[in-house]
């Protein structure tokens, strides 16, 4: 089997764990994903024995205050989709939201992309380092972040986060209704009490390339308290100063804080510090401002990150890979980190 065939049957097999019986919607953007994916995805679908239906269609700008008719109406009558198209995250939630949709938004869309280690790395292990972060989060008190580029701030674990609740609750168990293939990102963790400094190096999902001028953000009592820097810092206050018009003292809240975790994704290196397929890889993570559903991602790079004394990751290293669940894991679907 070749590897691009590996990787489209992670993603339907493994990720979307279609089986014979099921019917899916494979959603395609016009000039967003390769046809060869596109034909190869619909052909793997098929041979589950699973029903579907293929529908293209053009893109939707994410400043759109509503979803074309024909596009929402195809997606609240599926009860499986496979997504090569990008949506609105906080828009489409508007819709689908305690709806029992399984929703896979394949950003793996070019034939590199989709034969790459990241794309064939088991499913299953994802879910089961997934699992594991949310064990160790969940059960711990106080926090700790730093950076190379000059982040150091702690704070304690929050029960809550507005962020999480919006696009996470009903996705609280390791086989979640979203599921990003081939990520993914651990579930936010909520933040209170939160003081010292983030050394913001770029925005999460807007920027290509880390910014060359950073911005720094002093958080004093889990608030945003002073923005510091050139005209990066400028564009940063106004974005902020719109957010507090819309949402009030809220918008200024240090909401939560997550990142990548696939061992198999790129990660930035001097050579190519390029932020393209890298969100879900250990090297980038980032605070969202604001308790909103659309907030600030701050992004930071090669991070550390502590709970309670322990290091989960260091450097942009995840740390817990020999964690005796992810070995347990390893052994039941046949795969080695090396």
């Amino acid at each position: 089997m070749d590897q691009l065939t590996q990787g489209v049957q992670n993603l339907v097999q493994q990720c979307a764990e279609v089986k014979d019986g099921d019917e899916v919607l494979i959603l395609n953007e016009f000039g967003k994903v390769d046809e060869e994916i596109a034909k190869l995805i619909a052909e793997t679908v098929k041979a589950t024995g699973a029903g579907y239906h293929v529908m293209w269609g053009e893109s939707v700008e994410r400043s759109a205050k509503a979803l074309p008719k024909t596009l929402i109406g195809a997606i609240l009558s599926s009860a499986k989709i496979i997504s090569n198209f990008s949506l609105n995250r906080a828009l489409l939630d508007e819709y689908t939201r305690g709806k029992p949709i399984v929703q896979i938004n394949n950003v793996a869309r070019t034939v590199n992309l989709m034969a790459s280690n990241h794309a064939r790395y088991h499913w299953g292990m994802v879910r089961a380092i997934y699992s594991r972060l949310e064990e160790i989060f969940s059960a711990a008190h106080k926090w700790q972040i730093t950076s190379p580029a000059g982040t150091e701030i702690g704070g304690e674990i929050g029960s809550g986060s507005e962020v999480a609740d919006a696009y996470f609750a009903q996705e609280a168990q390791a086989s979640r209704f979203i599921r990003v293939f081939p990520g993914e990102v651990y579930t936010p963790v909520g933040s209170k009490g939160a003081d010292g400094k983030i050394v913001v190096e770029y925005i999460n999902m807007r920027d290509s390339q880390p910014w060359e001028e950073t911005v720094i953000l002093t958080i004093h009592g889990n608030k945003v308290t002073k923005i510091e820097g050139g005209s990066r810092a400028q564009q940063f206050e106004k974005t902020m100063e719109a957010n507090v018009k819309a949402h009030g003292d809220k918008a200024t809240l240090l909401d939560s804080w997550h990142g990548g975790m696939n061992p198999k994704a790129r990660n930035p290196t001097p050579d190519n510090m390029s932020l393209q397929g890298a969100t879900s890889g250990a090297g980038l993570m980032h605070f969202h401002l604001g308790s909103q559903k659309e907030p600030i991602s701050a992004g930071i790079l090669f991070h550390t990150v502590e709970v309670d004394g322990r290091k989960i990751y260091q450097g942009g290293k995840l740390l817990i890979l020999d964690d005796p669940k992810i070995r347990e894991a390893e052994q039941s679907y046949g795969v080695s980190q090396k």
